[in-house]
C-alpha cells in the first residue's frame, strides 16, 4: 500500500488506517509499504509511519523511491547537491518537489540532458499533497521545468517511483519483500492500495497487480476521466474500508451455499453457475471500465485471499 494520501495525512492517520495495519499483522498477510519519497530512507518513513499510526510498522516493510535509486546509483552518476552536475553525463535527483537553488538546478540540468545526458529521478508526481490537503509542487513539476528550459521532452529520463515511465525498480523490490514474508503466489495475487490514478494505479497495471483506488489523499473515483488507461479493480473511501470487505452479493450467496445441506452434485453444480455467473459480472464490470465500490464501513479478508 501506499503511505501518503492512503495512511497518513503529514503527522496525522486516515481513518481506519491504524485498524488496517493491525489486521494485516493480525492476519499473517504479506505487505509492503511503497512511498515515491526521494528524500526519506525506508527507515525513516516506518519511524514516523510508526509514530502517526501508533502502530510498529519494520522498515524491513518499506520501500522507498529514494532507496531503490540511491541502491541503483554508479560512479558515473552525480547527484544534484552532492557534486558538480555542469560537465556530468548522468545526473540524480532526489527531491520531494523542491531543491535547494532550484533555478540553476533546473537550468545545470537542462544543460545536462542537451549534452545528451541522462537524468535520474526518484518520481514523477506532478504534486503532492500537504497536512492541509493543500497541493503543493512535484518532482514532476521539477521535470517539467527541466523540460520548458531544455524546449523539449528529456529523450533520456529513468524514475524510480511507483507509475514511473514502467521503471520497474520498486515493484521488483515489493515483490520480493512479499516473498521474504512467504508470499508464494502470481502476480494478480497482489493488490496496491493507493490515492493515485498515475502512480498507484498506473504501477499496479504495469505489474499485473490488482488496484484500489482510496479517496483519502489526492484522487477520487471522479477524477478517472484525466486518466483513461489507468484503470482500477476496486475503489473505496479510505483503508478502513477494507478491512472486513468480503467481494459483493455473490460471495454472500457462497457462504449461504457453503453452510446449506446438498448433494456433491448439486454442490459442484451450484458452484459452476456462481462461477458462470461471477465472470459475466467482472466482463460487464470491465466493459464499462467502472471499477467495484466497496461500501464496507466496518474496513481485507476476501478481497486480498480470493
Amino acid at each position: 500500500m501506499d503511505k501518503d494520501g492512503t495512511l497518513a495525512r503529514g503527522t496525522s492517520a486516515v481513518q481506519g488506517a491504524r485498524r488496517f495495519m493491525e489486521t494485516l499483522r493480525e492476519r499473517g498477510i504479506p505487505h509492503v509499504v511503497m512511498s515515491n519519497t526521494g528524500v526519506k530512507t525506508a527507515a525513516e518513513v516506518a519511524r514516523d509511519l510508526s509514530g502517526t499510526l501508533g502502530v510498529e510498522i519494520s522498515a524491513s516493510r518499506v520501500c522507498t523511491a529514494h532507496d531503490c535509486m540511491r541502491d541503483a546509483l554508479e560512479p558515473d552518476v552525480v547527484v544534484v547537491g552532492e557534486g558538480d552536475v555542469t560537465t556530468a553525463s548522468r545526473v540524480a535527483i532526489f527531491t520531494d518537489g523542491n531543491v535547494e537553488e532550484y533555478t540553476r538546478v533546473v537550468s545545470d540540468v537542462a544543460r545536462c540532458a542537451r549534452r545528451g545526458g541522462e537524468v535520474w529521478i526518484t518520481s514523477l508526481d506532478p504534486f503532492l499533497v500537504d497536512a492541509t490537503g493543500e497541493r503543493i509542487p512535484g518532482p514532476g513539476a521539477l521535470v517539467a521545468a527541466i523540460e520548458a528550459t531544455l524546449g523539449q521532452p528529456l529523450r533520456r529520463l529513468r524514475a524510480f517511483g511507483k507509475g514511473g515511465l514502467a521503471d520497474h525498480a520498486m515493484t521488483s523490490r515489493v515483490n520480493a519483500m512479499l516473498r521474504e514474508q512467504g508470499f508464494n503466489g502470481n502476480d494478480h495475487d497482489v493488490i496496491i492500495v493507493g490515492d493515485r490514478f498515475d502512480t498507484d494505479v498506473r504501477a499496479g497495471a504495469q505489474n499485473g497487480w490488482s488496484t484500489c483506488l482510496v479517496e483519502s489523499g489526492c484522487h477520487t473515483l471522479g477524477d478517472r476521466r484525466a486518466f483513461p488507461t489507468d484503470v482500477t479493480d476496486y475503489v473505496a473511501e479510505n483503508v478502513g474500508q477494507l478491512v472486513e470487505f468480503t467481494g459483493g452479493p455473490l460471495d454472500t450467496v457462497r457462504r449461504l451455499l457453503r453452510r446449506t445441506p446438498m448433494s456433491s452434485s448439486i454442490a459442484r453444480r451450484a458452484s459452476d453457475v456462481l462461477h458462470t455467473l461471477a465472470q459475466r459480472v467482472d466482463e460487464s464490470l470491465d466493459q464499462a471500465r467502472m471499477p467495484r465500490r466497496i461500501r464496507s464501513d466496518t474496513a481485507l479478508s476476501e478481497l486480498v485471499a480470493k
